[in-house]
């Protein structure tokens, strides 16, 4: 079962690409699961993150709101962790942005979803006293998915106030009107959906709450367009020429040129794009650190024997050049000889496979040290269990073979 499948639990997810998303808001419900998220998080986790925190601010932590019928006066304000108890003792909601980037249940969670749906995916967590509240009425500019944790937590959602407002469309200054929004209690193991636009507050209820909102940063069309003008643009001088200076009107020739410029923009331009979409995701991702302090004993010890599987989830591009190849992932680029293409292809594949199968005509002992020097990059890593395997093929953008 893949991850969106697991956090929507009854729910099919084509019935819910169908019919919910962004679209319309969804309040999924399992009672014989309301444990389904707790080990995501414990209350000992976030005292962990607390006591961590120095008197340093950071991006961290922030804290915000108030008691039940409270308006915020303020915005959310970064603190560190000694500010942080100090604001919770005195009933304002605490946010730890990035929990994602902090606990490894909810990276691999976060990671996972990236990995099903193709962009970024960020998680914050909401800790919030009793008959308090966070935000005031207000949308987002992305999809959250919200799971209850702990407590419960009183929610209204309303309408849509902007349809698939864009993040340059948050305007919220007049105070949004959510006097026909539906009500709703989220118990721990609940699931809210609640797209991009659509209004929502909440307020805890007679015992603390806490929850993690999984914030769903998609491309947009918007977004293709503009990577498709920038790849034009690295190819075409044209776009790259300067107005006429002196005016800031913008003439009929102008608009003319410019039109003519944007029929230049060809479908390997969009095509493109969706590699560099790919290419950024991947300069993103951070390689998992479980396990990485055993790692050098651990890559000693392999045989020919020993199972191997492509790291899940990897997004990686390769490039050719005379007799090299460049694997870049995580951040890093690689460099290997030409030699160990097919094995690289092996490996890129996702499926099982052993160190003796490479097709590279290599003594046993390059190949160990080909495949260790791959985990020690976080590309491969060594299977406990065959049986415990499934196929998982790399995401992957392959340029053409430069001299």
């Amino acid at each position: 079962m893949n991850c969106l499948q697991q956090i929507l639990g009854e729910l099919p997810v084509s019935e819910f690409l169908h019919k919910y998303y962004g679209q319309r808001w969804f309040h999924g419900r399992i009672a014989s699961l309301q444990d389904r998220f707790s080990s995501l998080v414990t209350m000992e986790d976030l005292e962990r993150c607390l006591s961590f925190g120095g008197k340093e601010r950071d991006a961290f932590f922030q804290s915000i709101g108030g008691l039940e019928g409270e308006e915020n006066a303020e915005p959310p304000r970064h603190c560190s962790a000694e500010e942080a108890v100090h604001d919770w003792l005195a009933g304002r909601s605490l946010i730890f942005n990035g929990i994602d980037r902090r606990l490894p249940a909810i990276e691999d969670l976060a990671r996972a979803l990236e990995r099903e749906l193709k962009c970024s995916v960020w998680c914050n967590l909401y800790l919030t006293p009793r008959r308090g509240h966070a935000f005031n009425t207000h949308y987002d500019t992305h999809d959250v998915f919200v799971l209850q944790i702990i407590g419960s937590k009183a929610w209204r959602v309303g309408g849509s106030a902007i349809e698939s407002p864009l993040p340059f469309q948050d305007r919220q200054d007049g105070g949004p009107d959510i006097s026909k929004a539906t009500a709703l209690v989220l118990q721990p193991g609940d699931l809210l959906y609640v797209p991009r636009g659509v209004l929502h507050d909440a307020v805890a209820n007679s015992e603390l709450s806490c929850h993690i909102t999984v914030g769903i940063h998609a491309k947009s069309y918007l977004d293709l367009i503009l990577a498709a003008v920038a790849i034009a643009a690295d190819k075409e001088p044209g776009f790259r020429k300067y107005l006429p200076p002196g005016s800031f009107r913008i003439q009929d020739q102008d608009i003319a040129k410019a039109t003519r410029l944007l029929s230049l923009i060809s479908s390997d331009d969009f095509r493109a794009a969706g590699d560099a979409f790919c290419e950024l995701l991947a300069s993103d991702r951070r390689r998992s650190l479980r396990g990485v302090l055993r790692l050098p004993e651990n890559v000693e010890a392999l045989s020919e024997n020993d199972y191997f599987q492509v790291t899940p989830g990897l997004m990686c591009s390769i490039s050719r050049k005379d007799d090299r190849i460049q694997l870049f992932a995580f951040g890093r680029s690689i460099d290997l000889p030409a030699s160990v293409a097919e094995d690289v292809e092996i490996l890129l594949r996702g499926s099982p496979f052993r160190l003796g199968e490479l097709r590279a005509k290599l003594p046993a002992q390059e190949r160990i040290t080909f495949i260790g020097r791959l985990m020690l990059e976080g590309i491969v890593q060594r299977l406990d269990r065959l049986t415990d395997a499934a196929l998982h093929p790399a995401d992957v953008v392959r340029h053409a073979p430069t001299r």
